[in-house]
């Protein structure tokens, strides 16, 4: 079993990849 820091960070890299992706989507709505 690996460390639970070590997968706190990687879901927390993960979340921001996606909330990221979610901001560029609404971004692009808003320029149309």
């Amino acid at each position: 079993m690996f460390d639970f820091a070590e997968f706190n960070l990687y879901s927390n890299m993960a979340n921001t990849a996606q909330a990221r992706k979610r901001a560029r989507q609404s971004v692009e709505r808003n320029k149309h």
